[in-house]
C-alpha cells in the first residue's frame, strides 16, 4: 500500500468517526491537518494571526459539514477548497483597510522614501516571503489563490482545479495573470531581482 492511500485511508477512517460525533477522531484529524492548513491560509491572507483565525474556522466548518463530504472521494481536496475559500473571504472582508496600507507602501516608495532598503545579494527565506506578501497584495483574492496553491504549494493545475472547482483554462488563465502582475510589481520595487528574459505566454 502506498503512503497516499493509506492517508487517505486513514483520513475516511477518521471522518467515518467523526460523523458518529467522536471528538477524539476530530481532534487527531485537526492535529494531522493543522499545519499545512495553517501553511495554505497564511500564503493567502499575509498574516500568521489572521491565518490561524481562518484555519479555527475551517475545521469549524469540516465538523459542521462532514456529513456532506462523499465518502469516495478524496479529503484533501475539499478540505483544501473550505481554507481556501474562508481565506478569500477574510481578504475580501479586510480589503479596503489592506488597499489603504499597500497605497501607503507604494506612495513611499515612489517617494524614495525608507520604505524598501538595499536587499542583500541573496536573500534569506523569510525575506522571500515578505517580499511576496508584499507583492500578491495587489491580486485579487481568488487568484492570489490559485498562484498559491500552484506555484507555492506545488499542486499540478489539475488538482488546483478541483480545489477552486474551476476549469483547467481558468487556472492557467489566472496563473499567467498573476505570474504577469507580480513580474511588473517585482520590477518596480525590487528590480535587481528580475530576471532577464521576455514575458511568457498563457
Amino acid at each position: 500500500m502506498t503512503a497516499a492511500s493509506h492517508t487517505d485511508e486513514t483520513d475516511r477512517a477518521l471522518l467515518d468517526r467523526i460523523r458518529a460525533g467522536d471528538r477524539d477522531a476530530f481532534e487527531v484529524l485537526v492535529r494531522n491537518k493543522r499545519q499545512q492548513a495553517f501553511r495554505l491560509a497564511r500564503r493567502v491572507v499575509g498574516q500568521d494571526e489572521d491565518a490561524r483565525d481562518v484555519v479555527q474556522l475551517a475545521f469549524l466548518r469540516v465538523w459542521r459539514k462532514v456529513g456532506s463530504f462523499r465518502g469516495g472521494s478524496e479529503f484533501d481536496p475539499w478540505f483544501h477548497r473550505i481554507v481556501v475559500n474562508l481565506a478569500i473571504d477574510f481578504v475580501r472582508r479586510e480589503s479596503a483597510r489592506r488597499r489603504s496600507q499597500t497605497d501607503w507602501a507604494g506612495e513611499q516608495a515612489r517617494a524614495g522614501g525608507s520604505g524598501h532598503r538595499a536587499l542583500p545579494a541573496v536573500l534569506q527565506l523569510q525575506e522571500v516571503s515578505r517580499i511576496f506578501d508584499e507583492l500578491s497584495a495587489c491580486l485579487p483574492p481568488r487568484q492570489r489563490a490559485i498562484f498559491v496553491l500552484r506555484e507555492i504549494e506545488g499542486m499540478s493545475t489539475d488538482d488546483v482545479a478541483k480545489v477552486m472547482g474551476i476549469r483547467l483554462s481558468t487556472v492557467r488563465n489566472h496563473l499567467f495573470q498573476a505570474r504577469t502582475t507580480l513580474r511588473r510589481a517585482l520590477q518596480a520595487r525590487y528590480p535587481e531581482y528580475v530576471p532577464g528574459g521576455k514575458e511568457e505566454k498563457p
